[in-house]
């Protein structure tokens, strides 16, 4: 299984586990560069999008701080310059951002929207979090693997090249 099918599975999980979720997305932070690698449905991705289009918001805080972000009611919050009012907009009522602990060169986090405000209670914070620490021991596994298997197909490659 390559690492995008382990992506969505993570997200579809959390999506089905979580109470509250509408929809789940991962962010992934490789070398300073933010990108959607799963979601569940297109209005996490888009949100994502607007993230790293204005540099900012839940997701790139809780990948790259390491630190969970709540925005129990999206239309009320004045943190992100104008992205919260875009997710309300969205259909989006509430955003749970926890860190994905991947790699040392590659930051995480998995995004819970939520459709109504203050849709994640504490309990629906702590199960996140601990979701989140096992879901990123997986992706580091599965990170690791595509890694080392596109390494081995360039070495493969060079070496039919070399012979040739």
């Amino acid at each position: 299984m390559d690492l995008v099918s382990v992506l969505r599975h993570v997200t579809h999980i959390a999506r089905r586990t979580l109470p509250g979720s509408t929809d789940v997305s991962v962010t992934i932070v490789e070398g300073r560069r933010p990108y959607t690698v799963a979601s569940t449905g297109e209005t996490a991705a888009q949100l994502d999008e607007l993230q790293y289009q204005i540099k900012d918001g839940p997701c790139l805080r809780a990948a790259t701080e390491k630190a969970v972000v709540h925005i129990r009611e999206t239309a009320q919050d004045t943190r992100f310059h104008r992205w919260p009012a875009q997710a309300a907009a969205a259909g989006a009522g509430s955003i749970l951002s926890v860190p994905l602990t991947i790699l040392e060169d590659v930051d995480g986090a998995l995004n819970v929207y939520g459709r109504v405000a203050d849709a994640f209670d504490d309990d629906t914070v702590l199960a996140a979090r601990a979701f989140a620490e096992y879901a990123g021991a997986v992706l580091s596994n599965a990170h690791l693997y595509d890694r080392t298997a596109t390494l081995a197909e360039q070495m493969r490659t060079v070496s039919v090249v070399v012979v040739s």
